[in-house]
């Protein structure tokens, strides 16, 4: 119907209408405006959020990766160093090199990824990056060629002076990005609750929809909050493992080192205190190498590589070998094994019954002894002592590897592998071990199948 058609009646509404409109329709447009102005600065700002928090992520992932070169690389120069006396094979330092390259690589790949951000590109300076990789490769290139010594001296007077450099760029990276994370976060909350009480109050639909585009933004930059808590955690558990496995190595090394020089350096020294000190070294070097073993024994382990070979054992000849060391450190150590010959690995046995010895001498009480009787089909070996034991609360947890209490090590002096290990090697070899406490003793007991009846 054309308009001239309209009657008066007709022509008054039209006219009605039009003059409403023309104060309506501009307020909608107002609320469009404003509904759309806060919508892509809120997204804006989300944007930035997401930005800022890749930086951080990729931060906090190179920090991850540079404090795991540095780790592998302390782990291979002590297996270097092990090597070198005899207490693991050359083949474990290849392996432990050839690991520390592979986190080398993929530590440089992280830098380039977190360079490669908008914004990032001088998060760590070139010079910075280069000389931590140079020392790296350098320490590598010396351990794989067996130069444990000049190895040693490169990582205490040039790797360890460059990584807190490193480290320090990328920390200032990651929290710098985290305080700029907050500020947007605060300025894209205030914009959304802005917007939220327009659209509430003029456009139902749109603050439904604002809403749900909120809380999944919110939702997204919790997931990123959470990624770098999580991140973050990550590299305290490494920095806190490497330092204490650093701090449980180096003791017996210390010993060795400073009685050996002070028995070369001092001709004043009698028979008697040589054979003290010979003592103390021998007592030290079987703990080194006993740490040693459940390193290497632990990482062939987890890459399903470890071999056990069974075969007829007698365990009174393998305990006196074990005990070898204790003997010429003046460790008394009560023995009563009933002989009978085992099915059982024999490095794998005197690995389990070392670990077990040496934790009593060191954790437990005074009088420690070893029992071995014969039970139906099995034999029963038991490692005890008159000590307090094992608090009740991580007794259940105890042959779980690296189990601590508060910031220490159940066994102290002890890098959390040992029980685990013994436990394993004891399945492994279709055998089983417990603890118990019994009239007031520890005991660590561990059962193995027999080969033949008793001997006379």
């Amino acid at each position: 119907m054309r308009i001239s058609h309209l009657d008066g009646s007709d022509r008054r509404s039209l006219g009605e209408w039009l003059q409403s409109s023309s104060v309506v329709l501009p307020g909608l447009l107002l609320v469009v405006l404003i509904v759309g102005a806060t919508w892509f600065s809120n997204a804006q700002g989300v944007e930035d959020i997401a930005t800022q928090g890749t930086i951080g992520l990729r931060a906090e992932s190179a920090l991850s990766a540079s404090a795991t070169v540095r780790n592998r690389v302390a782990l291979a120069n002590v297996i270097s160093q092990a090597a070198s006396t005899g207490s693991a094979e050359q083949a474990d330092v290849d392996v432990a090199v050839a690991r520390a390259r592979e986190a080398a690589a993929e530590l440089e790949r992280r830098i380039a990824a977190l360079r490669s951000i908008e914004g990032a590109e001088g998060a760590v300076p070139e010079a910075t990056f280069s000389q931590f990789l140079t020392s790296t490769a350098s320490v590598l290139d010396r351990l794989a060629a067996g130069e444990t010594a000049p190895a040693g001296a490169l990582i205490i007077d040039d790797l360890e002076s460059t990584y807190p450099a490193l480290a320090e760029r990328l920390a200032v990276a990651r929290e710098g990005v985290l305080a700029d994370i907050e500020v947007a976060r605060d300025s894209a909350g205030r914009v959304a609750s802005a917007a939220r009480i327009v659209v509430a109050f003029l456009l139902p639909f749109a603050s439904v929809l604002a809403y749900r585009t909120a809380v999944r933004r919110s939702h997204r930059r919790r997931q990123l909050r959470d990624a770098l808590e999580h991140e973050r955690a990550l590299v305290l558990a490494r920095d806190e493992l490497i330092a204490n496995l650093s701090h449980e190595l180096r003791t017996p090394l210390t010993g060795i080192v400073g009685f050996a020089q002070t028995a070369a350096m001092d001709p004043q020294l009698d028979a008697a205190e040589l054979r003290e000190m010979s003592g103390v070294i021998a007592s030290e070097a079987n703990e080194l190498s006993r740490m040693v073993d459940d390193l290497i024994t632990a990482a062939r382990d987890d890459q399903d590589s470890l071999s056990i070979r069974l075969e007829p054992i007698d365990p009174v000849t393998e305990l006196d070998t074990v005990l070898l060391a204790s003997k010429l450190a003046d460790q008394k150590v009560r023995t009563d094994l009933q002989p009978v010959l085992l099915v059982a690995d024999r490095l794998r046995l005197r690995q389990i019954m070392r670990n077990l010895v040496s934790n009593a001498i060191k954790h437990g009480g005074p009088d420690v002894a070893v029992v071995g009787v014969v039970d139906g089909a099995t034999y029963q070996i038991v490692v005890s002592d008159d000590g307090d034991g094992v608090p009740e609360q991580l007794a259940d947890r105890m042959f779980q590897r690296f189990i601590h209490q508060g910031d220490a090590p159940i066994t102290v002096g002890s890098v959390g592998l040992g029980l685990s290990i013994a436990r394993r090697l004891a399945d492994l070899m279709g055998g089983s071990m417990i603890y118990r406490r019994e009239s007031g003793r520890t005991e660590f007991v561990l059962r193995l199948a027999t080969a033949q009846t008793p001997r006379s």
